[in-house]
């Protein structure tokens, strides 16, 4: 699955700098950078072997739409209004660089 748009490779960069010009006007800028979640292109991919990307995942499961919607929904609320210019791995662990 590849990474696509301004928030692809090298994009949390991107946002980390322009959440840097606009937080003391209140607004703040996140990515999310999706796993495998349970989506037509996916199971395209998969073919009939979706326990097997399953089993690329170590939480074990491929995200539910839902999964991926709590956390954009969160980043929109008044809880996260301190977080800004970070890029949030919605992968159930798969992602393995350090940070």
């Amino acid at each position: 699955m590849s990474s696509a748009g301004p928030f692809g490779p090298g994009g949390g960069s991107q946002s980390k700098g322009d959440s840097r010009e606009v937080a003391k006007d209140g607004v703040t800028v996140n990515s999310l950078q999706p796993g495998f979640h349970d989506t037509d292109r996916v199971r395209r991919l998969a073919g009939s072997d979706l326990e097997g990307f399953a089993n690329q995942v170590p939480a074990g499961f491929i995200g539910r739409a839902d999964d991926f919607g709590s956390i954009a929904v969160f980043l929109c609320s008044e809880p996260a209004r301190f977080l800004t210019g970070c890029g949030i791995h919605v992968d159930g662990g798969a992602y393995t660089a350090l940070l």
